[in-house]
């Protein structure tokens, strides 16, 4: 059996600083704040008249803020944004980079929560809060050097009668806890967990046996588990429950369907395919989540938009509009990489006439997109003419999996055409199916054009193509193959003699699939190196880097053209065989770790045995996994251990 193998500055005095309530142990003004901590504000505001605060992160130079605006002196107090950047050291005059004057109408209590969140070391996060609640968020950029945070009241020596004071909280009043956990008193940021749950947010499940700090407790040593124990419980202290999963006055009763954890008290999250199907001791879906929610037990919407987008433009045949996704317009957690603009039609009384066409409008989202809001601009064509749609976007994770709950906007088309009715429906990663309504039964032309990949930018026009069926056929439906996976297309249906403009047009996108492409061999200008020590001779093809007796390093890169990755590439899949004199009739895996996925471009492999013709396979792997038939085999031969001295 072979070896294993191992593959500001602190402001001047010219900053007017503001009462600050005692809390022990809470942060101060011009304490640091580090990427990914959490800042709780208490802001209280007293008497009439308006008030201005400014948000300042400062270095030894300048100071980034955000003002927020108590701007009504006779009504209810209201909110308004302001962002600045490159601002004196005092936090006045700078550029002015956001003006949201959409939040002025909004509520500003008397008594307000703010919650001030480095989320990287060039961006600051500023939401306003009511009851935990979020009311407006704004972001303000940095530079890396700007840690220290200050809040003034910009007019409370002139300008203004009201008086600001401000409170920092301890940040755990605002921190979240799963699975039936509570923030834990006094402590910042931390949770007290339920009964067979752990880590910080009480995400982390112990399973049936097991409780407390790391899961290190176990109830029995024996098949009962926890039944017949009961424990504190964390929501009523006062009071005993039965541990994970159970229920009864015995605590011997595992979960309904629908429920788990402490006594059962807890509700299944998003399970796939039916929600009352989780884990009674974990929560976990054993199938996982519905599209559209993530996390351990499915209970985290994925990140959505909480507002319709705008229109801009209707046609008989189509709708324009924008959006523009920002921390003032989401919610949920988790990273979303793509947006699709999707629509329906609705009868005249607002019932709901059809599914959700998705794919019409698909496109990538910046990486930066929270931090620099884009307006992004579409254009949904194909629509019947007089009918009312329903218009959404959905942000799309790296699987083009999203969250549906979102606002919708209500729009009708005018207009009559002769072909109408386009419906592309059986999409898969290279084929689909288009029908069409063509009372007149003449000759139509059909075009498909491939418009971008979703995965690169590379040129895609190669996969298109077009038809004729005549009046003799006179059908209304045709099969299109050939297309490219995760690749959005239109399709264009008129008569034979008609004018580009004036055909119909549908729009839709292919499902990724595993990738056709494989990686490329390095290949070396110099010799591959002997790091055998010896002298003597080693095999190797293109992509090894070196070979000893125990070892060999490999090199690969992406293939140039990414039309066949068919989707975002994560990383390689490798495995490594032994050669025998025909391969790959004659190869067999080297056991132990002989295989894994790795995100680098390079791979060292030990613990080799010398003397041995090897193999190394490398798969391209994406959201979909990797193709068995596409590979990259590179082959080498170990150098032999040198002779006794």
């Amino acid at each position: 059996m072979p070896p294993q193998l191992h593959a500001a500055v602190v402001v001047t005095a010219a900053l007017v600083l503001l009462a600050v309530a005692s809390v022990d142990g809470a942060r101060q003004q011009g304490d640091t704040v580090e990427v990914g901590e959490l800042v709780l504000v208490r802001l209280n505001v007293t008497g009439s008249g308006g008030v201005v605060a400014g948000f300042m992160m400062c270095d030894a130079k300048a100071c980034s803020k955000v003002e927020l605006w108590s701007i009504e002196t006779s009504k209810a107090r209201a909110i308004r944004y302001k962002a600045f950047v490159d601002c004196n050291s005092d936090g006045w005059g700078g550029t002015e980079a956001l003006s949201n004057a959409k939040n002025s109408t909004r509520q500003f209590p008397a008594s307000t929560l703010l919650l001030v969140t480095r989320a990287s070391d060039q961006l600051l996060t500023v939401k306003l809060l009511h009851d935990r609640t979020g009311m407006s968020a704004t972001n303000v950029a940095l530079s890396k050097t700007m840690n220290r945070l200050y809040i003034k009241d910009h007019w409370s020596e002139t300008f203004s009668p009201a008086n600001m004071t401000l409170e920092f909280l301890p940040s755990a009043e605002h921190h979240e806890c799963a699975n039936g956990g509570v923030a834990a008193a006094g402590a910042s940021g931390s949770c007290e967990c339920a009964h067979g749950f752990d880590g910080p947010s009480c995400e982390t499940a112990c399973g049936p046996n097991r409780y407390g700090p790391g899961c290190s407790s176990k109830c029995s040593g024996h098949g009962r588990g926890c039944r017949g124990v009961q424990f504190k419980d964390v929501q009523q202290p006062d009071t005993k429950i039965c541990g994970a999963g159970l229920h009864g006055l015995l605590c011997d009763q595992v979960c309904g369907p629908g429920l788990y954890g402490p006594g059962c008290t807890l509700s299944c999250g998003q399970c796939d395919p039916d929600r009352t199907q989780c884990d009674p001791y974990t929560g976990q879906c054993p199938a996982g989540c519905r599209p559209g929610y993530h996390g351990p037990s499915c209970q985290r919407a994925l990140t959505h938009l909480t507002v319709g987008p705008d229109i801009t433009n209707v046609t008989d045949t189509s709708i324009s509009g924008t959006f523009a996704p920002s921390t003032d317009n989401v919610k949920g957690s988790g990273v979303v990489s793509y947006y699709d603009v999707q629509y329906r039609e609705a009868d005249g009384a607002g019932l709901r006439a059809g599914n959700w066409v998705s794919g019409a409008v698909v496109g990538r989202l910046p990486s930066n997109w929270s931090g620099s809001p884009k307006l992004h601009d579409f254009v949904v064509r194909g629509l019947r003419p007089g009918a009312e749609h329903e218009v959404r976007v959905v942000l799309l994770d790296n699987a083009l999996r999203g969250y549906e709950a979102v606002p919708r906007v209500r729009v009708s088309t005018t207009g009559a055409r002769l072909i109408s009715d386009i419906i592309v429906y059986d999409v898969t990663a290279r084929a689909a199916n288009i029908s069409w309504f063509n009372p007149a039964g003449v000759a139509v032309l059909v075009q498909y054009e491939c418009v971008k990949l979703l995965a690169c930018s590379d040129d895609c026009s190669q996969a298109s193509g077009m038809f004729i069926i005549d009046e003799l056929e006179n059908r209304t439906s045709a099969s299109v193959e050939g297309l490219l996976p995760g690749a959005t297309y239109r399709v264009l249906v008129s008569h034979k003699n008609a004018a580009r403009e004036q055909a119909e047009c549908a729009t839709f996108t292919t499902p990724f699939t595993v990738p056709d492409a494989v990686p490329e061999a390095v290949v070396e200008g110099d010799e591959v190196a002997d790091k055998s020590g010896a002298g003597v001779g080693v095999a190797a093809g293109p992509g090894v880097v070196s070979v000893s007796n125990v070892s060999a390093t490999i090199r690969w890169r992406m293939p140039e053209s990414c039309v066949d990755l068919n989707g975002i590439v994560s990383g390689t899949w490798w495995q490594l065989f032994f050669r025998a004199a025909v391969c790959p009739q004659g190869c067999s895996p080297v056991e132990h770790s002989s295989s894994g996925l790795t995100t680098s471009m390079e791979l060292e492999l030990e613990s080799l045995q010398p003397s041995t013709a090897y193999e190394l396979r490398l798969w391209l792997y994406n959201t979909e996994g990797y193709n068995r038939e596409r590979y990259l085999r590179v082959g080498f031969t170990t150098a032999r251990n040198a002779p006794a001295a």
